[in-house]
């Protein structure tokens, strides 16, 4: 990773399995701001997701700048 990507891990609770096939992806939101991203891997009840940082974008700013380890966000998927 750089500065301008980050690696975001979203784990599950355990009684939700999340599966996918490969060149899926999901829309992930937190609050009013919803956006889609490709799913990069899955391991133990988790998903692996590459956020590029847009200046400007409200979910990337989110990311980079707000957000905290355990913040709980909204994913709808596997779509695609």
């Amino acid at each position: 990773m750089n500065a301008n990507t980050l690696k975001l891990i979203i784990r599950f609770p355990p009684s939700i399995t999340f599966k996918y096939l490969s060149g899926q992806y999901l829309n992930l939101s937190y609050f009013n701001i919803t956006r889609s991203y490709s799913i990069v891997n899955s391991a133990n009840n988790s998903i692996e997701l590459i956020i590029k940082n847009y200046p400007g974008g409200e979910m990337s700013s989110y990311l980079f700048n707000s957000a905290k380890q355990n913040d709980m966000l909204r994913v709808k998927g596997p779509l695609g």
